[in-house]
């Protein structure tokens, strides 16, 4: 396994056993397989928004993610935590270093395509064990000055519809705080390494609750800070990771720019607005000033 990204100026907060790592090329099939799953399996929005067929649109995720997450890798400021002990389920993944057995039915007939798997019939449960490589946990980001291509995101809008609604009411919430006098000031970017845009932070399933996020989002602060990074911003959508930019550690500080509600939103059914009121989940949009 390739050397880590920590140094002795930013070592890493985790346990020995797990390395923190620079995502390259070679990760995008397993980093696009953790977004999707831990999105839909263990979210509180998207599973509860769209409940049925959730393997199905998982392997949609990991199609429509595509763009997002390569150009994420392609900033070189996304980074993900392997575990150096990982063993591994069948010979073939070992001789690679690892291996993704998801079969995304490129036929459309909801079948598998030869590899044995069964395709969008899968469970969330097959799925997490066709996921054979030791990337565990990723924490995505890009620089803001490169932005990103909309257009590209359609596939992954399809899969997800909600996702445009939300990033638009962020942007309408922020700017209706700012002319209100009671938003945090957030100039945009006026070239590279300035603003770092986090997207995506996600840990497989079997992996959850051992401090990885937490300790690799800490890491991710203070090797922005150490490139140059005046601030972070990111739009989490879980109370676990709100609570984790929310309060950095010291000498950065976070503050909450605007939030938006799941139960704001809405799907039309027969005709009708249906909202998402069993949804509970508040996103606010924070920013961490490390400079």
């Amino acid at each position: 396994m390739p050397a880590p990204s920590t140094t002795t100026t930013n070592p890493s907060p985790l346990p020995p056993r797990f390395q923190i790592r620079q995502l390259g090329p070679e990760h995008l099939q397993w980093t696009k397989a953790i977004v999707a799953h831990a999105n839909l399996l263990n979210s509180p929005v998207w599973p509860a928004v769209y409940p049925t067929a959730i393997p199905a649109r998982c392997l949609a995720v990991f199609r429509g993610v595509d763009y997002l997450v390569r150009h994420q890798i392609e900033s070189g400021m996304s980074f993900g935590v392997f575990d150096t002990q990982w063993v591994y389920r069948r010979a073939e993944s070992a001789s690679t270093g690892g291996a993704l057995y998801w079969d995304v039915d490129v036929d459309g007939d909801g079948d598998g395509d030869g590899d044995g798997s069964k395709g969008t019939n899968s469970t969330m449960a097959e799925l997490l064990a066709q996921m054979d490589f030791p990337l565990v946990s990723v924490a995505l980001s890009f620089d803001a000055f490169d932005a990103l291509d909309m257009a590209r995101l359609q596939p992954l809008f399809d899969a997800l519809p909600l996702f445009p609604q939300l990033g638009a009411a962020f942007k309408a919430r922020e700017r209706r705080e700012d002319a209100a006098g009671g938003g945090l000031a957030m100039p945009r970017a006026t070239a590279r390494g300035e603003v770092l845009q986090r997207n995506s932070t996600c840990t497989r399933a079997d992996y959850e609750r051992l401090g990885l996020m937490k300790g690799l989002a800490h890491w991710v602060m203070r090797e922005a800070a150490g490139r140059g990074y005046r601030r972070i911003e990111i739009d989490p959508m879980h109370d676990a990771v709100v609570h984790v930019w929310m309060n950095p550690p010291p000498p950065f500080r976070a503050a909450k720019v605007c939030e938006v509600s799941i139960r704001e939103f809405g799907e039309v059914v027969g005709g009708e607005v249906v909202r998402f009121e069993h949804v509970d989940q508040v996103c606010p949009r924070v920013c961490v000033v490390l400079q």
